[in-house]
């Protein structure tokens, strides 16, 4: 009997070890598949949040057995976003924010497979889901599976300037400093701004550093004016944030509404660079608004 009950200890055991073994090995060659993509200019695709978790579910859910194919599912997804962070020096912005898509993924793949193997593979229906994910797993390899990448964002606030003093308030060199909570993790930080001025031709450039990746020099110049707003477009950006997004133009308009007070819209227009929209869309435009609005409080100040 003792004899018996140490097999089935040894056994377990390497039955553990082996599928620490196989885990290991899937994260590896999600690695290498990471690398592939970004050897290809596609590691903003669908193909890096979609497909590898899309690749590292399967591989995973079909080396476990049924009663562990969750488990074993968000175990080595989890072990892959370590990876991300340590091996492949992904920033500490970017894993949490595509955490949940590897891990929601993860999750729906796991249970089609549990359901799967409870039916003994006669309902292959519950592999839709899995085929639905991969078809998505294809959006932003070309230009054909890419959507809606032009975003415009707006918001808007009354102050009680005159014309004339919203025009001071842009001519003059503002600094960013009061920036929103949700723009200070992560996010590259705007520490200088250079430049003033409201005619054609004139620039700002806004050096960012702080956050993940090398700090740059975003470089905006005055393209349009008339006598209500004024209108800058994007030079030169080489800050980390045009890893995410294309920064195109960003308009500010107001028009005064009563004796002294004034309505001030400032509108930025952008490419998102991130795959799949229904997930990165909403997130960029949050930040974008964000953006948005701080430019607002900063650069247009109302009287005290």
């Amino acid at each position: 009997m003792i004899l018996a009950n140490s097999n089935i200890n040894l056994k377990s055991q390497f039955n553990i070890f082996t599928q620490l073994l196989y885990i290991l090995l899937i994260v590896a060659a999600a690695c290498l598949f990471y690398k592939y993509l970004e050897s290809q200019a596609l590691k903003h695709s669908a193909a890096l949040f979609i497909g590898i978790p899309v690749f590292m579910s399967i591989s995973l859910a079909s080396i476990s057995n049924i009663k562990h194919i969750t488990l074993t599912v968000m175990t080595g997804l989890t072990a892959g976003l370590i990876a991300s962070f340590l091996y492949l020096k992904e920033g500490s912005f970017c894993v949490p924010m595509t955490a949940p898509l590897f891990l929601i993924s993860g999750f729906i793949i796991s249970f089609s497979f549990v359901k799967l193997r409870q039916s003994n593979f006669t309902n292959p229906g519950y592999l839709l889901p899995v085929i639905v994910l991969a078809f998505l797993s294809f959006e932003g390899i070309n230009n054909f599976t890419s959507i809606a990448r032009t975003q415009t964002v707006s918001v808007t606030k009354d102050v009680y300037l005159s014309s004339y003093e919203i025009k001071q308030a842009l001519s003059k060199n503002t600094q960013i400093i009061d920036i929103p909570a949700l723009l200070s993790y992560g996010f590259p930080q705007p520490n200088k701004v250079t430049g003033s001025g409201i005619n054609i031709g004139d620039r700002r450039s806004i050096y960012f550093s702080g956050g993940e990746g090398l700090p740059g020099t975003a470089v905006f110049e005055i393209t349009k004016l008339t006598s209500d707003s004024i209108e800058y477009s994007l030079i030169n950006d080489s800050s980390h944030i045009s890893h995410w997004l294309n920064w195109k133009t960003s308009r500010v308009s107001w028009q005064e509404i009563a004796a002294g007070k004034t309505r001030v819209s400032w509108s930025i227009n952008y490419d998102r660079k991130l795959d799949p929209f229904w997930y990165f869309g909403p997130i960029e435009k949050l930040a974008v608004n964000l953006a948005a609005e701080t430019l607002l409080n900063n650069v247009i100040s109302p009287k005290s």
